[in-house]
């Protein structure tokens, strides 16, 4: 009994949606359209027709009822204002049928209605008590007409029987009154579960929504839209703008563009991947997908609905794959194009030339050691002229002692990225280096030896970062391979080229370079053969050790007074020739004159290891190459033979 007692009494479907449902637009306008009718009447009915003061305290009563029940609406106490309106005005209408005589019938309509109103307002079993509480009060006034008493004269006809009436009347209205309440309270409960369910989906989902007012402007959103970009729903204001101003610049137009889209019937739906600012600045990717939901009859958009899903983690696998996969490539061509070439030379440029497909900078330099393991020599770079850097500032040695960052690289083996060079105490400014805030070096090893140091600069602060230096460090591992394999080649040409005591070309590369000269345009061209006089003796006297000490002499004498481009070469045990292109007759003398005085002077430093070298030379002028070669041995045998006859 208690349990069907609470049951009764607990509040409908509609009196918990405190927003915009039916029974609250229902009440609205019922009391709109009673205020409307109230004040004019009150006015004139109490004040005007004073033989109807009755009426006019009634009409007076029912617009305070209806004036409270607005306030409270207002103030979105829909429950408290829809019980006020319905048990004032059935009171109302109540006191007016018991006090009305004969024209209570009109009231006793009225009170029908209110039984419906309060159907639809407070739910069927609040219809049902107010029927019967009717349903008595007119039994009462029957009962009392049908006795005879003289004040009660309210029936056209038998009391009783028209209470019967009345009653049927009332009770066969509450039938479809109850299946319309029934089907209502079955929508809203569908609509409620539903919005339950979708609340639930958006909530477990992690998902923020938005209900866009294309009409209004205004945008509904649930809390998770803006916990997402660090905001709380009260911080978000229910505004396009408010949305668009979140945006990053470089996406706002095509956002828009995606959704004007829809509107107008280009697409089926609005769907893009942008970013948007939190709170704290940062950027956010989100993934935006909505639909047209409702249309006016010509068709044209009124509101539309999607979803905002947080895709900032997929968006960076993405781009770590992206990166990943640029990066293979990168390595992969790189190697290809490191190992396409064994010129030392080339190797170096194409490290530079490929270095920016692996981690962007604003200038690279490739420094290598000397052999004394300390003076460092920048081989290649990029970058520096551009920003104004003078050549010589680049181009230059220095010691590896002065740069403490190089010093720990060369130790560790590993890379060391410098994300501000300003407050960094390690770092060492130099001319060319000036703009430079962010710095990354790697070391070069062969072997678990370094043998250089792969550097990047840039001018951001910050930029240079530690997946930066991991990159590099893989692409200098095949650079370091590239390297050793030019400089081994290097070395391999050389040993095939070069005479293995002296250091100085062997007969085959005389022999290639003087017909390579011969078809050339290097003339004039001078040749000069020199051969050691004292050469047996030396080695007959002292051994063969001093033959070869005497040997390494000369040669070093020969360095001392011809050029780079001169080619010396020791085609015969004791025997040098030496190609001079460019180089004419007078300028040939001028040579042989300083040979003889680099031999004095060696030879007054020497006594005991003395050089006695006979010379001859000839230049050619316009082709014939070999025979001036026959000419400056010829000259050389004359000198060795006056040599002689003079000792």
């Amino acid at each position: 009994m208690l349990k069907q007692i609470k049951q009764w009494f607990e509040p409908p479907v509609f009196p918990d949606d405190e927003d915009q449902t039916r029974k609250a637009q229902i009440l609205s306008v019922l009391l709109v359209a009673i205020l409307q009718f109230m004040v004019p009447a009150v006015f004139t009915i109490v004040f005007v027709s004073v033989q109807k003061i009755g009426m006019g305290v009634g009409l007076f009563f029912l617009f305070l009822l209806v004036l409270g029940s607005n306030i409270l609406q207002q103030k979105k106490h829909v429950l408290a204002a829809s019980v006020i309106f319905v048990i004032g005005i059935w009171l109302l209408f109540t006191a007016l049928y018991v006090l009305g005589g004969r024209a209570a019938s009109a009231f006793a309509t009225l009170l029908l209605a209110v039984i419906i109103t309060a159907g639809i307002l407070l739910g069927e079993r609040t219809a049902i008590i107010l029927a019967v509480m009717s349903s008595l009060t007119v039994l009462g006034i029957a009962i009392l007409e049908d006795s005879g008493y003289p004040l009660a004269h309210f029936f056209p006809g038998p009391p009783l029987p028209s209470w019967a009436t009345w009653t049927f009347a009332v009770f066969f209205a509450l039938k479809p009154l109850s299946l319309a309440i029934q089907s209502t309270v079955r929508s809203a409960e569908t609509l409620r579960e539903s919005e339950e369910r979708l609340k639930y989906v958006l909530e477990g989902s992690q998902v923020g929504y938005w209900d866009w007012n294309i009409e209004t402007g205004q945008v509904q959103r649930n809390k998770y839209w803006a916990e997402m970009l660090g905001y709380t729903l009260e911080e978000i204001q229910f505004t396009v703008k408010q949305w668009t101003d979140l945006h990053h610049p470089d996406d706002r137009e095509r956002a828009w563009k995606s959704i004007q889209d829809h509107l107008e019937g280009r697409s089926p739906e609005h769907r893009l991947e942008y970013r948007m600012r939190t709170r704290d600045g940062q950027y956010k990717w989100i993934l935006d997908q909505a639909k047209i939901v409702k249309r006016d009859s010509q068709g044209k958009p009124l509101r539309m609905s999607g979803t905002h899903t947080d895709i900032t983690g997929r968006k960076q696998v993405e781009e770590r794959e992206k990166e990943e996969r640029a990066l293979a490539e990168a390595l992969r061509d790189s190697a290809a194009a490191l190992n396409s070439t064994l010129d030392f030379d080339d190797v170096l440029d194409r490290i530079m030339d490929n270095v920016g497909r692996v981690v962007p900078h604003d200038a690279a330099n490739l420094m290598l050691l000397n052999d004394d393991g300390d003076t460092l020599s920048i081989e290649s770079h990029r970058g520096y002229l551009e920003r104004g850097v003078k050549k010589e500032d680049i181009e230059c040695q220095f010691s590896l002692a002065t740069m403490p960052i190089l010093v720990d690289a060369a130790r560790s083996g590993k890379s060391i990225a410098t994300p501000d060079t300003r407050t960094d105490p390690s770092w060492t400014p130099f001319p060319a280096t000036w703009w430079v805030y962010s710095y990354l070096t790697v070391p070069i090893q062969v072997r678990r030896k370094t043998v250089g140091f792969l550097n990047l600069d840039s001018e951001k602060n910050g930029f240079i970062n530690s997946s930066h230096a991991e990159r590099l460090q893989a692409f200098v591992s095949h650079a370091a391979i590239a390297i050793e394999n030019a400089r081994l080649y290097e070395n391999m040409q050389k040993i095939a080229v070069t005479d293995a005591l002296t250091g100085v070309y062997n007969r085959a590369f005389f022999e290639a370079e003087f017909n390579r000269i011969e078809r050339g345009r290097n003339f004039p061209v001078s040749i000069i053969v020199a051969d050691l006089d004292n050469m047996k003796t030396t080695n007959d006297r002292l051994g063969h050790s001093a033959g070869d000490a005497l040997l390494k002499h000369t040669v070093r004498v020969l360095h001392e007074v011809f050029r780079a481009s001169d080619i010396i070469a020791r085609i015969g045990g004791d025997e040098f020739v030496i190609l001079l292109p460019h180089t004419d007759s007078e300028t040939t003398e001028n040579m042989l004159s300083r040979i003889r005085d680099k031999l004095n002077e060696h030879n007054i430093e020497h006594s005991d290891l003395p050089i006695q070298l006979s010379l001859g030379a000839s230049t050619a002028t316009m082709g014939g190459l070999m025979d001036a070669f026959h000419i400056a041995d010829q000259h050389m045998y004359t000198n060795k033979a006056a040599r002689k006859l003079s000792q």
